[in-house]
């Protein structure tokens, strides 16, 4: 499908009787390509399930095609991500378009009210569902190559609009001091936390290894009670290739394992020779 996207940029240009160029806010339009596939041709990956007892999220289908994952709402950490507060507004939706008479192509208007750039501005998703510009109003080439971005990461699978959607996966996290102060819990999400260590992390096909990491990390923490390993949303896997070779999980697993012990064992030792020192300066 194709659509015609108009859009205002800023230009360098010199006015009459002037020498030095001033910047312009012009418009101009560019027309870019939504691609179109059958259900067959993206088939679902994974569904993430949320707790119906605790929220009436939709569960969301993760699509695989041209090595990515594509889902019809906007999701964060795998449950749906409305627009508005407490709101049911997470789907995607293709621009509202209009064919004009004459025109090849349906027609994006890029405007806000008077003519305000949304090319860049923050809610330009309301109108895209999506952020597809810069802080500032942007040069043509900058405009049009975000554009052309936002279409790329857009596909229409049976007629429902999809987007890119980021990978979910488990993280294991602890929270307050130990020895139920806190806890230890399986949680899922799908961004990279860098406070959190690399090994905390496991793929949406090793939910055994991150719950088996869980337990350790709360035994080694002195966690007994506050403890959770069964995660929501739940990521049932249809497409295991689809989320690379779990045969290395066990692997990965057991050198974290290993890890944590390493470091529960250092604790301890600094805490007894801190004890023995107090006690020799008494």
């Amino acid at each position: 499908m194709h659509i015609k996207v108009e859009f205002v940029f800023a230009a360098q240009v010199v006015p009459p009787r002037c020498r030095k160029p001033r910047s312009v806010t012009m418009a101009s339009d560019i027309v870019v390509e939504v691609r179109e596939l059958t259900a067959g041709q993206a088939p679902v990956a994974l569904i993430a399930r949320s707790d119906s007892q605790l929220n009436e999220h939709p569960d969301i289908a993760y699509r695989w095609f041209d090595g990515k994952l594509w889902t019809a709402l906007a999701t964060s950490s795998a449950e749906p991500c409305a627009r508005t507060s407490r709101g049911t507004d997470w789907d995607y939706s293709l621009p509202t378009t209009e064919c004009r008479e004459g025109e090849a192509w349906p027609v994006v208007r890029l405007y806000g009210d008077l003519g305000r750039n949304l090319v860049g501005a923050s809610n330009s998703w309301a109108i895209l569902d999506h952020y597809i510009g810069t802080n500032e109003l942007a040069s043509r080439e900058d405009a049009e190559a975000a554009i052309t971005r936002w279409a790329a990461d857009g596909l229409l699978i049976d007629g429902v609009y999809h987007r890119v959607a980021p990978e979910p996966r488990y993280v294991v996290m602890t929270f307050g001091l130990g020895g139920n102060h806190g806890g230890t819990y399986l949680s899922v999400t799908d961004y990279n936390n860098s406070n959190i260590r690399p090994e905390a992390y496991f793929g949406a096909t090793d939910l055994a290894a991150a719950q088996a990491y869980t337990r350790a990390t709360a035994a080694a923490r002195g966690d007994t009670t506050a403890v959770g390993v069964d995660p929501l949303p739940f990521l049932d896997v249809r497409l295991p290739e689809a989320f690379g070779a779990p045969s290395t999980a066990p692997k990965m697993a057991e050198s974290a394992l290993l890890g944590v012990h390493q470091r529960a064992a250092a604790a301890l030792l600094t805490k007894q020779l801190r004890s023995a020192g107090t006690a020799l300066l008494l």
